[in-house]
């Protein structure tokens, strides 16, 4: 164990050999192929311009990584940076001792302190939620909640792909109804957390190049989407949605269902909201994909019952780097 040590940096005190070392670390560990100009983007485009990593050395080689990215929010009328922790990895021949993980975070949340970061919230993977619950002592704020609007039935469901000019002629008369009767009300009140959504946090967090495309909606609304295919299914993620009223969420599904017509399958947001359109359903537990832990931890006491309340939080997939 001697050849072993643990160290923190930022991501601006890495060297070239480093960044190549961790990129190469973290794409064998979860099959990739992103390069150096991917995580430079991802780390370096940020509140503080750097991110901060925890690593796992051997014999001075990077095995093992935990890294958090803060980001500006909203807190209960203050502004705070909360750190996101993400891109946690060993090296599978490295995996000797069951602390390697918290000694990396715990490195991290030292330079999180020094840099004024006193609260972390992350969406662990099925295997990683467990350990971070048990060794790392975070705690659950909720599971976030999915909603969906089934485009073409055929691919959710085993029905003969003849139904899909059914359902999608129903969702397109219905969204061309919703949008035109459709009208802005008062906006619910402001969650006590929030994302500080200004013209630097768009361009830190959404980039053309990664697939994302913003669409403005008056002077300050905006909503994000990100298309992917989901094993054949053509999914469209409504990652951000600002303000997330009705009102928004119906001008903006009827957008993507216009512009992605021909070849849209389901439109999918991941996060809480207090009431959506009737026709972008809640998907039930038992039918969720995969359930989304959001979990928090704190180097502060102050403030800690509203950060662990969901009903603090204005939160979805515009927090995490996951989509």
């Amino acid at each position: 164990m001697a050849k072993y040590s643990i160290i923190a940096k930022t991501s601006n005190e890495l060297s070239e050999g480093e960044w190549r070392e961790l990129i190469n670390s973290f794409n064998t560990v979860f099959n990739k192929q992103f390069n150096v100009t991917y995580f430079k983007k991802k780390y370096l485009n940020t509140v503080l311009q750097f991110s901060i990593h925890g690593f796992l050395l051997h014999e001075n080689h990077i095995v093992g990584m935990f890294s958090v990215i803060p980001r500006a929010y909203h807190f209960d009328g203050t502004e705070q940076m909360i750190g996101l922790g993400c891109d946690a990895f060993i090296l599978e021949k490295h995996r000797k001792d069951d602390f390697f993980l918290q000694d990396m975070a715990d490195a991290a949340y030292k330079v999180c302190k020094e840099n004024n970061i006193h609260y972390l919230i992350s969406i662990p993977n099925t295997t990683a939620y467990p350990y971070w619950k048990s060794y790392g002592d975070w705690k659950d704020i909720a599971a976030l909640d999915y909603y969906i609007l089934p485009y073409r039935l055929s691919k959710l469901v085993k029905v003969s792909n003849l139904f899909d000019f059914f359902s999608a002629g129903f969702f397109k008369a219905l969204l061309s109804c919703a949008n035109i009767l459709s009208f802005e009300v008062k906006v619910s009140p402001k969650k006590k957390i929030s994302l500080v959504r200004d013209a630097n946090f768009l361009k830190e967090r959404y980039n053309d190049e990664d697939g994302y495309k913003i669409y403005k909606m008056g002077e300050k609304g905006y909503f994000v989407i990100r298309e992917y295919d989901e094993e054949g299914i053509c999914t469209i993620y409504l990652v951000d949605c600002f303000p997330l009223s009705k009102y928004m969420l119906t001008k903006a599904i009827y957008q993507i269902a216009r512009d992605f017509e021909d070849k849209l399958d389901v439109i999918l947001f991941v996060g809480k909201m207090d009431s959506s359109p009737f026709y972008f359903i809640k998907v039930p537990k038992s039918k969720e994909p995969r359930v989304q832990p959001f979990i928090g931890y704190l180097l502060t006491e102050e403030r800690k019952d509203d950060f662990l309340s969901i009903s603090s939080w204005d939160v979805g997939l515009a927090n995490f780097d996951n989509r």
